[in-house]
């Protein structure tokens, strides 16, 4: 009896030992299937969120954006922005035309408003030295003992003060007498012969002629000297 039970404790150390179990073939293979199926159960699962994510971009997408309507919205303004700007830039030309249009219109009533006063200035100058002709001319036929030398003395100075407000609108009267002709401010009206005297010579001033600021106002009207021909 004690050799069988050391028969039994000797079967019992093998049967315990570090050696694994043995394993068949057929239950590695359905474990293996069962793996696989598993696997790729849970890789479907997994990879469908991301299939209904990507679903739920392209209906996104399949939509206006709202960056697509920010953008349409910013094209419309650029357009009315230029349309603005043609109409500033349109109107700011016609101001600039208007204003080219009156500082024109300014300048030619400036411009008529003097030659208006010029010619009534010139006008009425011409009427005073038919005047000062008049008491120049009263002055040498009158002998200051004919006369009163207070009535004399009056009319000189009345002709002075005269002959001084002329000279301050400009009026000057024109030196030609002994000089040669100059037609374009003299006009002779007779021709003369004097021995000691040069051709085209004036000899004698027979009404003054006069300058306004350096222009030609009134002719003089002159006799000058001509040689008789053959000396």
């Amino acid at each position: 009896m004690f050799k069988m039970s050391k028969e039994v404790k000797q079967e019992n150390q093998v049967d315990d030992g570090s050696k694994e179990p043995e394993v068949s073939n057929e239950a590695t293979e359905v474990c293996a299937e069962v793996s696989k199926e598993e696997f790729e159960k849970s890789l479907e699962n997994s990879q469908t969120p991301h299939k209904s994510a990507l679903n739920t971009d392209v209906k996104s997408y399949s939509k206006p954006s709202e960056v697509e309507q920010l953008k349409h919205q910013m094209d419309s303004l650029k357009k009315e922005l230029a349309s603005k700007h043609k109409l500033i830039t349109d109107y700011a030309d016609h101001l600039r035309r208007l204003q080219a249009e009156f500082e024109n219109y300014s300048k030619r009533v400036e411009k008529e408003k003097k030659e208006f006063q010029s010619f009534a200035t010139h006008k009425l100058i011409l009427d005073l030295l038919i005047v000062v002709d008049e008491f120049r001319l009263a002055l040498s036929n009158l002998k200051q003992d004919d006369v009163p030398s207070e009535f004399f003395n009056g009319v000189q100075m009345i002709f002075n003060n005269l002959h001084k407000t002329l000279e301050k609108e400009g009026v000057k009267e024109m030196d030609v007498k002994g000089k040669p002709f100059n037609p374009y401010e003299q006009e002779a009206l007779l021709q003369v012969h004097v021995d000691t005297l040069p051709d085209n010579i004036v000899v004698e001033e027979l009404q003054k002629g006069y300058l306004l600021k350096d222009k030609v106002l009134r002719y003089a009207k002159v006799s000058i000297n001509k040689k008789v021909s053959g000396q």
